[in-house]
């Protein structure tokens, strides 16, 4: 339409150009003018057309200027016009048709998708000029929408209706008609020329299904196509790589018009098996180097997927010593079922980090970002220390991204760039949480991690409430005096109300310092402490179920002790890993030499696991032990030091049952805590929105004993058990924080139970 108006404008002009026996060559312009503009402004259109008084006329000045005013998408038809003066001049005009203006969208006959609904999908907007093509574009998009939701003989039409009789203003109202007809549904999907898979397995790979139990059986046209691209996919993978979809078809049933029948006609041919497999050209590394790297073997049934693996292993082993140069070329040919593989490769040189460049980084130094980085300036690249710098520098949680890349030089080196995309990490919330044991409690927070940029944290914290009051201030230092040798410190005062029955006040302070490792490898850290402490007990209930702690006269009692942990962090992600593990050994001493009233040692391991299934599902497995003991007996041990798992208690999760009362009892039926300790957790974990939001199922179980040799970690009779489902949440300037809905196998009353938590089990 518009090359057919186009041609008509030029040839208009043209006509009255050689009607005067004139070239357009001779003509200058004396003159422009522009008609039939109403909203478009007169000096866009002169802007664009390039055309000034005093310039000589050209074909190619006429061609272009018509075909710039027209990619304006504000009319529907073009013209240049003119008036010949003199023989040597031209009053130049240029006649314009708007596009109509949209004033109002109406829908007319949709019962199933409401007008806010449709207004959300269509992609006009009130108020601005349309074209043939954008009116077109919706009626696409509302169709899809229904075919989505099974109206797959769906009808639209649209007619565009002037609101006044004045030609100055243009407006339209745009009405689409929509027939929706009956909800189309799937009966049945048959196939056609299949007898290695059924048709079971083979619907079983599609996203279209015949309505069931959970299954609305609309047909998705979209998906459909997909689907055919499945089902090829599947064939391939089990080695019918000649395996085609030859024909498909919907099928309407004509006595019901809302079913239908999908037909695949499929092409399945022989089934072919890798064959021998040779290396031409290498000789940084040995063949016996290069088979490692495969995942196939011969005789194996031919796979494209492990094909495309075993290349891109061959990638990272030559891209580990900095061969990034490094070409690899697959011939592969035929011989009956067998398929024999030829890789020639051409290895190039070893590429140098000329330099590393980081960029994105609003907030965060360079410094904190470069001393996480295991690559370094003047290294060969290797792929495996790149991988690395980018998870160090994620598990300073101070980033949503930071993506490599490479700028390669004239010599082949190259200059390596990081592309770091800050989170927000300033944190201020205030709110509310509920736990079984301390009831509502309000929270006032100020995080500020990487304080200034450097890395550095600082935080406060306020909560308040019936039956707990703390406050507390922590600051942290990474990297101190510019070594890997981190610092941190915390100062407390806690008042909380035990079970109904006692207060419990604590003040105190601790230190910590830790060093990275590089034995055995340098995943672990090295960490040591010393705490100071004071606690009391008071506000007795009259019946007191705690005489021993009511004996202790409401005195300040200190605990004064030094602690170290081992830990070993190989997890790919702060929140929500997908890969990697945490173990971490802590063992902690107090009294004796150190002073203080009590004397005790207290040991905690606990380990998890992060392995990533099918898709993006991760299961997460986690198992938490720990002893404490006193040479003065079970009166030496705190009350606050001893384990008490059970909700979302600190000491261990066991969801399903109220927070910390899975413990022993005394002689009353009241929690006394245990001594020994000893969890289990895991959780399938499924993105909804990557790094955001999370669902989960988990299973947990776990119990505290008076001494460490009743520990039973395989005696499920010993342990309390629990399963259920939960989510989490990301919220920016907040944290994580989530939900879980646990069932109590084990409970004294079994059933649900909710638990509110902040942070996540792992």
């Amino acid at each position: 339409m518009k090359f057919s108006r186009l041609l008509f404008s030029l040839t208009l002009l043209l006509t009255v150009l050689f009607a005067a026996g004139l070239s357009a060559q001779n003509l200058t312009i004396s003159s422009i003018e522009v008609e039939g503009n109403k909203l478009a402004d007169k000096s866009l259109i002169l802007s664009v057309s390039d055309f000034t008084i005093g310039s000589v006329l050209t074909s190619t000045a006429t061609q272009d200027a018509v075909r710039q005013i027209y990619e304006l998408g504000l009319f529907s038809d073009v013209q240049l016009l003119g008036e010949i003066q003199d023989g040597k001049y031209i009053d130049l005009i240029i006649k314009v048709e708007e596009y109509p203006v949209v004033t109002e969208v109406q829908y007319k006959g949709n019962d199933e998708i409401s007008d806010k609904d449709l207004r959300e999908i269509d992609s006009i907007r009130i108020g601005q000029m349309i074209s043939p093509n954008q009116v077109l574009s919706s009626v696409k998009q509302i169709k899809a929408k229904y075919q989505e939701k099974g109206y797959y003989r769906v009808k639209i039409e649209s007619e565009l209706k002037e609101v006044t009789d004045d030609p100055l203003t243009n407006e339209h109202v745009l009405v689409f008609e929509i027939d929706e007809g009956p909800k189309i549904r799937i009966r049945e999907i048959e196939f056609v020329g299949n007898e290695i898979f059924t048709d079971d397995k083979l619907r079983g790979k599609m996203g279209n299904k015949p309505k069931g139990f959970l299954r609305s059986g609309n047909f998705d046209p979209e998906k459909h196509e997909e689907d055919k691209e499945k089902i090829v996919r599947f064939y391939r993978e089990e080695g019918y790589i000649d395996a085609a979809v030859l024909s498909d078809s919907v099928i309407i049933d004509e006595n019901d018009p809302r079913w239908m029948t999908v037909q695949i006609e499929v092409y399945e041919g022989p089934r072919y098996y890798f064959g021998e497999t040779s290396f031409y050209g290498h000789k940084v590394y040995g063949e016996n180097a290069l088979y490692d790297q495969l995942t196939y073997e011969e005789y194996d049934v031919y796979n494209p997927e492990k094909f495309e693996e075993s290349i891109g292993q061959l990638y990272s082993l030559y891209q580990e010593q900095g061969y990034i140069h490094a070409r690899i070329f697959e011939n592969l040919t035929t011989v009956d079922s067998m398929i024999n593989v030829e890789f020639e490769i051409s290895e190039g040189v070893p590429a140098k980090i000329n330099k590393i460049e980081i960029v994105g980084n609003t907030r965060t130094k360079e410094k904190v970002i470069r001393r996480e980085m295991f690559s370094r300036p003047g290294q060969i690249f290797r792929r495996s220390l790149l991988e690395r710098s980018v998870r160090n520098v994620m598990l300073l949680n101070y980033f949503e991204s930071a993506i490599p890349d490479f700028r390669v030089l004239p010599n082949g080196d190259v200059d390596l760039v990081m592309e770091m995309k800050e989170k927000p990490t300033g944190q201020f919330n205030a709110g509310a949480g509920y736990s079984g044991q301390d009831g509502l409690v309000g929270t006032v927070s100020l995080g500020m991690p990487n304080f200034r940029g450097n890395g550095q944290n600082l935080s406060l914290a306020v909560e308040f409430g019936a039956n707990r009051n703390s406050v507390s201030i922590s600051f942290s230092e990474p990297w101190l005096f510019g070594t890997p040798t981190s610092f941190s410190s915390n100062i407390y005062n806690l008042n909380r109300r035990w079970y109904d029955d006692f207060w419990e006040g604590r003040r105190g302070g601790s230190i910590r310092f830790g060093r990275r490792l590089s034995w055995p490898d340098d995943y672990f850290r090295l960490y040591g402490g010393y705490r100071l402490e004071d606690v009391r007990y008071y506000d007795f209930e009259d019946t007191t179920s705690y005489p021993d702690l009511q004996a202790l006269n409401e005195d300040w009692l200190r605990t004064s002790s030094v602690n170290m942990s081992i830990v070993r962090d190989s997890r790919d992600l702060p929140l929500f890993p997908t890969r990697g593990s945490v173990y971490r050994f802590t063992t902690e001493y107090a009294g004796g030499p150190l002073g203080g009233y009590y004397e005790f040692h207290r040991h905690t391991f606990e380990a998890s696991k992060f392995i990533p299934l099918f898709w993006k599902f991760v299961l997460a497995g986690k198992m938490k032990v720990g002893v404490v003991d006193s040479p003065d007996g079970e009166d030496g041990v705190p009350f606050t030091e001893r384990f008490s798992p059970g909700g979302t208690d600190p000491d261990g999760t066991i969801r399903g049952y109220d927070d910390g009362r899975v413990t022993p009892k005394n002689s009353l039926g009241q929690s006394i805590r245990g001594r020994a300790m000893l969890v289990y957790n895991a959780e399938l974990q499924v993105p909804i929105v990557e790094q955001q939001i999370y669902a989960l199922l988990f299973a947990d179980a776990g119990n505290s004993w008076l001494a460490g040799y009743q520990i039973s970690p395989f005696n499920k009779d010993e342990l309390y058990k629990s399963y259920g489902a939960g989510f989490r949440i990301v919220v920016p300037g907040v944290g994580v924080i989530g939900f879980d809905f646990g069932y109590g196998i084990n409970a004294d009353d079994p059933g649900w139970k909710p638990h509110f938590q902040v942070g996540t089990t792992f």
